[in-house]
């Protein structure tokens, strides 16, 4: 079965693109059955989590995944569709307008293809959003790294610096008093042990003057 309708979930996300790029225009009747075919499916995959809107904030986008037997894709799918104007790939809105009957969940095929969504995000993204997150990282890694560099420096100013070499791999910076590692070794681990749970607000960072 093929994936649709995953998104960016943080800065460091690549692989996967913002809803904004594929904002277009569908009539009212497509955009419709589209929509409630979505909201039809069946159960696939139910997750503790909820997911949120790309473009509302404080909006819980659902938590399921769903499917026909054919496509997958997440709960809050047809929230685009609807709200927000999202177009998905001509493949799957023609499979959508054939009028197919769901195939049966005892018949399906419960392997999921990513790469086809993937690609297809590629492939008709409108660029224009890519374009801001790249400087808005490349931003927030400036700043990352300048209050690193001060967390470390206020480190080694309370508990001191030893004659040791830091034990970490391919550090040549010396260990803090009566430690192994040296304070940015010790900030870096503590930084990567809560990096993947770090979510951010896209509308916020595409459009900081209307940060409240």
């Amino acid at each position: 079965m093929k994936l649709i309708g995953y998104w960016m979930q943080s800065l460091r996300d690549t692989d996967y693109f913002l809803p904004q790029e594929f904002v277009g225009e569908l009539s009212h009747e497509v955009r419709k059955a589209i929509a409630d075919h979505l909201d039809a499916g069946a159960d696939f995959e139910v997750y503790r989590g909820f997911s949120w809107c790309r473009f509302c904030r404080d909006f819980k986008n659902g938590c399921r995944e769903l499917s026909d037997g054919c496509w997958v894709w997440p709960e809050g799918l047809s929230h685009y569709v609807r709200q927000h104007r999202v177009v998905l790939p001509r493949e799957f809105i023609d499979h959508v307008l054939a009028g197919r009957s769901p195939i049966p969940e005892v018949n399906w095929d419960r392997s999921v293809d990513a790469e086809f969504w993937i690609e297809w995000c590629r492939l008709n993204a409108s660029g224009q959003y890519r374009s801001q997150l790249t400087s808005a990282l490349e931003q927030a890694h400036w700043e990352a790294e300048s209050l690193l560099v001060d967390a470390a420096a206020e480190m080694e100013t309370r508990e001191g610096i030893s004659q040791t070499d830091c034990r970490c791999f391919g550090c040549t910076r010396k260990a803090l008093s009566g430690r192994a590692l040296c304070a940015r070794c010790i900030i870096d681990a503590q930084s990567d042990n809560y990096s993947g749970h770090v979510y951010f607000n896209f509308d916020a960072v595409l459009h900081p003057s209307d940060r409240s």
